[in-house]
Formats: structure tokens, C-alpha cells, sequence
């Protein structure tokens, strides 16, 4: 789903208009890469024509798979640990439901796995190229700055956030000149109430939102509309004004105690 429906939009300019993508340009760059150097200059009709012509695609996306976790284990914050030990570690991760699920999908988060090593690994300049890359191919890695105010390095933070903001415009203005239209499909798609459905919702990654979600939902309230012991509407505000809460208090606690 992930890999070839996006692959297939890397080289259509109506990535961000037509198909209102919320990939940043960075993503949209590496899998018209990937897809030129295997595929070179095919053109394909649709999403389902390009998977049937990638054999050698899925192939090296599997032997990705599988070796990145083993480049990661060579970093050096794994040298405490023993070789059987990061045998066992390994096992772990590429069978692990989080990995298998993003290997079905083809998600690029796959291919995250590195820079956040680098980012884990590193400090100065190194960690913020790492973030500002995680950032430039999943956007909400941008969590990971927060951590630069937690400990008041704010010129660190400076530094993550222009080089971010650097790497979006110039592989922008290289893909597409609609790219900022991916910011605002970011957020069409995280307000829209009409994509998914609500097993769909439910099958999710945890979330509280998608309690919230289902509660707020008519479909939801018309199907058990004859109870009145609850006024749903106002049980999902209550979710996700306490989740809000939540965050927040943890986010103030964390910057005054600066532990993390």
C-alpha cells in the first residue's frame, strides 16, 4: 500500500493536488529513485501495474528489511551488549508487529531506522541532520526537538529546525512546485472525518483519539441512539480534553525538570 501507491505518485505532478498527499518531498525523492534505478523510465498506468512489474523492488525491499536492523546493532550504543545478546535482539525486531506490519505496507519507516540510530548515536550537528532527515520523511518525528528544549540547548534546536526547514524547501522546489499544499493536506487528512471507517479506526495503532473518534461519529450515535445514559459528544470531549491535559503537564514537567 505505502510503497507502490506512493512510488507510482513520485513522478505525477499531481502528487499534492490530485491525490493530496501529506508525504514530504524527501519521501516522494527516494522511492522515484529507488523505482529508477530498478524500473528506469517505465511508466505505469496505476499503483497495482508497477507492484506486478517490481518483483526485484519487493525483493530488495525485504533484504532492506532485514539488513538494517544488523547495521543498526553495529552502532556503538549496542557495544555493551553480547553477540548472542543482539542475535536475540535481532530476532525481536524483524519479527517484532510493528516491523512486520511496516513491511506489509512498505512503509518508509523502514528506512528511519537508520537516521535515527545516527540521531541516537551523535550529538551537535550529526543528531540534527539526522532529526531534520527523520523529519523530511516522517513528519512527526518532529517530537524529537522537544528534547533539545528539555535541556535547554536552544542553538542546537535552532540549528534542527532550519535544516529541517531547509531540506523541505530544496527537495520541494526539486519535485514539485505544489509542495507546501503537503502541509495543508497534513492536516486535511489528520481533521478529516469521512476517509476511514470506524473498524478501520479501531484497527489502528492505539490511539485514545480513536475512542474519541467513534463517540463523535453518527453512525456510531444513530446505532445506539436509544441509550441515555451517556451523551457521547460530551464523553469525547472529556477524552480528548484529558488527553490534552495530559500531554501538556507532561511536556511542562519534562522542560522543568529537563530529564530526558
Amino acid at each position: 500500500m505505502d510503497l507502490f501507491h506512493t512510488m507510482c505518485w513520485a513522478n505525477n505532478n499531481g502528487r499534492y493536488t490530485e491525490w493530496h498527499s501529506a508525504y514530504p518531498p524527501l519521501s516522494f525523492l527516494l522511492l522515484g529513485l529507488i523505482k529508477w534505478l530498478f524500473l528506469g523510465n517505465s511508466q505505469f498506468q496505476d499503483a497495482y501495474s508497477l507492484r506486478d512489474a517490481a518483483i526485484n523492488i519487493q525483493i530488495f525491499w525485504v533484504i532492506l528489511y532485514l539488513t538494517i536492523p544488523v547495521i543498526i546493532l553495529r552502532e556503538k550504543i549496542w557495544n555493551d551488549f553480547t553477540g548472542k545478546q543482539k542475535i536475540l535482539i535481532y530476532i525481536s525486531i524483524v519479527l517484532s508487529t510493528p516491523m512486520l506490519f511496516a513491511l506489509e505496507r512498505g512503509n518508509l519507516i523502514i528506512i528511519t531506522l537508520l537516521f535515527l540510530t545516527l540521531a541516537l548515536s551523535n550529538t551537535g550537528t550529526i543528531r540534527a541532520i539526522a532529526i531534520a532527515i527523520l523529519i523530511n520523511i516522517k513528519p512527526y518525528f518532529i517530537v524529537l526537538v522537544l528534547q533539545y528544549f528539555f535541556k535547554r540547548q536552544w542553538q542546537n534546536g535552532l540549528k534542527c529546525i532550519l535544516t529541517s526547514g531547509g531540506i523541505f524547501v530544496i527537495t520541494g522546489l526539486l519535485l514539485d512546485s505544489n509542495f507546501l499544499l503537503s502541509i495543508s493536506n497534513l492536516f486535511l487528512y489528520a481533521g478529516s472525518s469521512s476517509l476511514h471507517s470506524l473498524r478501520e479506526v479501531m484497527s489502528m495503532p492505539s490511539s485514545v483519539s480513536a475512542y474519541s473518534y467513534i463517540l463523535n461519529s453518527i453512525t456510531f450515535q444513530n446505532k445506539f441512539n436509544n441509550s441515555h445514559l451517556l451523551d457521547f459528544t460530551t464523553l469525547a470531549m472529556i477524552i480528548e480534553i484529558s488527553k490534552y491535559f495530559l500531554i501538556l503537564t507532561s511536556l511542562a514537567i519534562l522542560f522543568l525538570r529537563h530529564k530526558i
